[in-house]
């Protein structure tokens, strides 16, 4: 899980030693990743709409492989539409055609369909069976959402992630499918708050007045790094 190691090198970078952690779909492996790797660095733990392949709940078919070119803006009609509580109702015009645009540039589709590919899930699977085979568990608070038109239930939720974390909670976003910072935000900021509170002491202060003018993200540039798409961060 080398992504685990490129949230590292971020969060080091900004001198941030102690962090809450949330993440939604292939995210949620990665944060998990982290985890796992660095138990002192993440309190706590937040997953939602993804279940950590390895553990008997993936099936994945050769999404990576599948020929998309040229038909960006139908994909993602399609997929908004399944992936959603309210289909069309979800996202305006403009939305979709801001993710078409982003996603019809070069490059674009290789970095964002490379973590669903066989081989990089097959990786995942054997880190996370490795991991987790041995009866071990995550020992932070962990919070697992899905929304009510994907995951639909909490004794899914609990099969997904029960046997990675001894201390669980799980909770299902009313009126939102996959897409759920889309299509509940409100209720979802306020269900991580809660979780958040349950947290006795504060996370250390971290002063970041230094990066004023010193980082920037050039928005719609990409490149690609490997399997990622990243926009153009600039560091002078």
């Amino acid at each position: 899980m080398a992504s685990a190691e490129d949230l590292k090198g971020v969060l080091d970078f900004l001198n941030i030693t102690s962090a809450y952690v949330f993440s939604h779909d292939k995210g949620v492996g990665m944060a998990t990743a982290l985890a796992v790797k660095h138990p002192l660095l993440v309190r706590r733990l937040g997953l939602s709409e993804y279940s950590l392949p390895g553990l008997g709940y993936e099936e994945v078919p050769d999404l990576a492989e599948f020929l998309m070119s040229g038909k960006e803006r139908q994909f993602l009609q399609w997929y908004l539409f399944h992936g959603s509580y309210s289909g069309p109702a979800s996202f305006s015009e403009d939305t979709v055609n801001r993710y078409a645009t982003s996603i019809s540039k070069p490059g674009f589709l290789r970095a964002m369909l490379g973590p669903f590919s066989s081989a990089t899930v097959a990786a995942d699977a054997s880190f996370f069976k490795g991991v987790f085979d041995s009866q071990r568990t995550l020992s932070i608070p962990v919070l697992a959402m899905g929304g009510e038109a994907s995951v639909g239930n909490e004794l899914a939720l609990k099969q997904f992630f029960e046997s990675i974390a001894s201390d669980l909670e799980v909770d299902i976003i009313p009126k939102a499918g996959h897409w759920i910072a889309d299509e509940n935000p409100e209720w979802v900021a306020n269900r991580v708050l809660k979780f958040l509170a349950g947290d006795d002491s504060a996370l250390p202060a971290v002063d970041l007045s230094y990066l004023k003018d010193l980082v920037t993200l050039k928005v719609g540039y990409f490149v690609t790094l490997r399997n990622a798409a990243i926009g153009g961060l600039q560091i002078s």
